[in-house]
């Protein structure tokens, strides 16, 4: 059974707090005795009163050490759960959960550079909701959302674990295939065009029927992102022209070399 994550975060606070109590009496009896020490001139008084001292350092550490520590720990828990919070919503798209525009294409560019000297093929999927305005316009716009969300899982429903895919603006999206022929590329676009078509066909009890075209593009050239982009756009145009709800895509020569 998966723990509660607040259960597990607030035995780790618990845990993290007694460490430090008990660093802090550890210290304590030190830094007491130390100052006793020095501060007494008679040797008998030291030892007669020595385990008296001790024991008051001990229960005012005590009495202290484990609210301060909690507290501490407490904020900087906070502090960490707001800043992947923060980190979250810079990331992903708050709609669709895919990547952000920027996080997407930055992650792109560095894999392309982890890349260089390779001789394997890239693909670049692009995607666009087809008639999404008219979906807007007739059933609204919270219907209109949730027809994002849907492509967004069904975006993440058909990824590979090495793909990753994108929010680009308003309807349209981008999916990056690493390593990946012409022939794999078309296959899963042809498997989210089918599988997206189903899953939009009724959406929030509306009979929406939305459909997605894709544009393939596939490249062995590793520092042409722009141009990637452009030829998968350019292909999404083709899907367009040919009725929609369809994929087209194409290799640029560079590959044949």
């Amino acid at each position: 059974m998966k723990k509660n994550s607040a259960y597990i975060t607030g035995k780790k606070m618990v845990l993290s707090a007694t460490k430090i109590t008990v660093l802090s009496i550890v210290a304590s009896l030190v830094v007491t005795t130390i100052i006793f020490a020095v501060t007494t001139t008679a040797p008998e008084e030291f030892w007669v009163r020595l385990p008296y001292v001790l024991k008051m350092a001990t229960l005012v550490t005590i009495s202290i050490t484990p609210p301060i520590s909690l507290a501490f720990l407490r904020q900087r828990s906070q502090l960490a759960i707001a800043y992947d919070k923060l980190l979250h919503a810079i990331r992903f798209d708050p709609l669709t959960e895919l990547l952000s525009r920027r996080t997407f294409l930055g992650d792109v560019e560095q894999i392309l550079i982890g890349q260089k000297g390779s001789t394997q093929s890239n693909a670049m999927a692009y995607l666009d909701l087809d008639h999404f305005k008219r979906i807007n316009d007739r059933f609204g716009h919270a219907t209109g959302d949730e027809v994002l969300r849907v492509l967004g899982k069904a975006v993440e429903e058909q990824l590979c674990p090495n793909c990753i895919a994108g929010r680009l603006g308003g309807e349209e999206f981008g999916i990056f295939m690493p390593n990946c022929t012409l022939e794999i590329a078309l296959a899963k676009a042809q498997n989210l065009v089918d599988d997206f078509r189903q899953q939009a066909r009724i959406v929030d009890g509306n009979n929406v029927g939305c459909t997605v075209s894709i544009g393939v593009a596939v490249s062995a050239q590793k520092d042409d992102l722009d141009q990637l982009l452009s030829e998968a756009d350019r292909q999404l145009y083709i899907a367009k022209q040919n009725g929609r709800d369809c994929i087209a895509g194409e290799a640029r020569l560079e590959m044949a070399a």
